[in-house]
Protein backbone atom coordinates (compact mmCIF):
# COMPACT_ATOMS: atom_id res chain seq x y z
CA UNK A 1 0.00 0.00 0.00
CA UNK A 2 1.44 3.22 -0.71
CA UNK A 3 1.57 6.29 2.00
CA UNK A 4 -0.48 9.34 1.69
CA UNK A 5 2.53 11.31 1.39
CA UNK A 6 4.15 9.44 -1.64
CA UNK A 7 0.52 10.01 -3.46
CA UNK A 8 0.33 13.48 -2.44
CA UNK A 9 3.66 14.00 -3.67
CA UNK A 10 3.13 12.10 -7.15
CA UNK A 11 -0.40 14.83 -7.63
CA UNK A 12 1.88 17.92 -6.77
CA UNK A 13 4.39 16.96 -9.16
CA UNK A 14 1.60 16.13 -11.76
CA UNK A 15 0.02 19.47 -11.65
CA UNK A 16 3.57 21.07 -11.51
CA UNK A 17 4.45 19.63 -14.68
CA UNK A 18 0.99 20.22 -16.02
CA UNK A 19 1.14 23.76 -15.19
CA UNK A 20 4.28 24.08 -16.27
CA UNK A 21 3.97 22.83 -19.99
CA UNK A 22 0.54 25.02 -20.36
CA UNK A 23 2.30 28.03 -19.63
CA UNK A 24 5.49 27.93 -22.00
CA UNK A 25 2.80 26.34 -24.76
CA UNK A 26 1.03 29.67 -24.21
CA UNK A 27 4.31 31.62 -24.31
CA UNK A 28 5.22 29.43 -27.23
CA UNK A 29 1.94 30.48 -29.07
CA UNK A 30 2.24 34.24 -28.22
CA UNK A 31 5.81 34.79 -29.83
CA UNK A 32 4.76 32.67 -32.73
CA UNK A 33 1.95 35.21 -33.48
CA UNK A 34 3.79 38.28 -32.87
CA UNK A 35 7.06 36.79 -35.26
CA UNK A 36 4.24 36.17 -37.73
CA UNK A 37 2.68 39.14 -37.41
CA UNK A 38 6.42 41.17 -37.54
CA UNK A 39 7.48 38.90 -40.62
CA UNK A 40 4.07 39.93 -42.54
CA UNK A 41 4.72 43.61 -42.08
CA UNK A 42 8.17 42.95 -43.25
CA UNK A 43 7.41 41.34 -46.31
CA UNK A 44 4.48 43.46 -46.71
CA UNK A 45 6.78 46.82 -46.82
CA UNK A 46 9.30 45.13 -49.11
CA UNK A 47 6.99 43.94 -51.67
CA UNK A 48 5.77 47.32 -51.94
CA UNK A 49 9.06 49.57 -51.71
CA UNK A 50 9.41 49.05 -55.50
CA UNK A 51 5.81 50.48 -55.63
CA UNK A 52 6.43 53.64 -53.87
CA UNK A 53 9.36 53.94 -56.29
CA UNK A 54 7.87 53.21 -59.27
CA UNK A 55 4.92 55.66 -58.20
CA UNK A 56 7.33 58.81 -57.91
CA UNK A 57 8.63 58.50 -60.40
CA UNK A 58 5.32 58.05 -62.58
CA UNK A 59 3.16 60.43 -60.92
CA UNK A 60 5.47 63.08 -60.20
CA UNK A 61 7.12 63.38 -63.45
CA UNK A 62 4.75 66.30 -64.29
CA UNK A 63 3.27 67.54 -61.45
CA UNK A 64 4.13 68.68 -57.95
CA UNK A 65 2.38 67.01 -54.81
CA UNK A 66 2.36 70.56 -53.56
CA UNK A 67 0.69 73.58 -55.09
CA UNK A 68 1.79 77.12 -55.75
CA UNK A 69 0.65 78.52 -52.10
CA UNK A 70 2.54 75.34 -50.48
CA UNK A 71 -0.35 73.53 -49.62
CA UNK A 72 -0.81 69.71 -50.26
CA UNK A 73 -1.45 68.95 -54.28
CA UNK A 74 -5.06 66.81 -52.79
CA UNK A 75 -6.06 66.13 -55.80
CA UNK A 76 -3.64 64.66 -56.89
CA UNK A 77 -3.81 62.55 -54.38
CA UNK A 78 -6.83 61.30 -54.57
CA UNK A 79 -6.32 60.61 -58.30
CA UNK A 80 -3.10 58.56 -57.00
CA UNK A 81 -5.11 56.85 -54.17
CA UNK A 82 -7.38 55.94 -56.79
CA UNK A 83 -5.11 53.90 -59.36
CA UNK A 84 -3.71 52.73 -56.12
CA UNK A 85 -6.61 50.71 -55.28
CA UNK A 86 -7.36 49.15 -58.58
CA UNK A 87 -3.48 47.63 -57.56
CA UNK A 88 -4.03 46.99 -54.12
CA UNK A 89 -6.52 47.90 -51.69
CA UNK A 90 -4.11 47.58 -48.86
CA UNK A 91 -1.59 50.39 -50.26
CA UNK A 92 -2.21 53.38 -47.75
CA UNK A 93 -0.28 56.90 -49.71
CA UNK A 94 1.65 59.21 -47.33
CA UNK A 95 3.29 62.43 -48.16
CA UNK A 96 6.04 62.95 -45.73
CA UNK A 97 8.53 65.45 -45.06
CA UNK A 98 12.40 65.27 -44.81
CA UNK A 99 12.58 64.39 -40.92
CA UNK A 100 10.01 61.62 -41.98
CA UNK A 101 6.71 63.55 -40.30
CA UNK A 102 3.39 62.63 -42.25
CA UNK A 103 2.38 65.81 -43.62
CA UNK A 104 -0.72 64.23 -45.78
CA UNK A 105 -2.31 60.68 -45.98
CA UNK A 106 -4.88 58.64 -48.26
CA UNK A 107 -5.81 55.80 -46.50
CA UNK A 108 -8.77 53.78 -47.04
CA UNK A 109 -11.77 52.99 -44.38
CA UNK A 110 -11.89 49.55 -43.79
CA UNK A 111 -14.48 49.03 -41.58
Amino acid sequence: MKSPLNNQLIWKLSLSFFLLTLVIGMAFMALTVYITNKHFEEVTQRLNSEVASHLINEKFQNESPFLEDGSVNKSLFGDLMHDMMAVNQGIEVYLLDDIVRVLYSVVLDHN
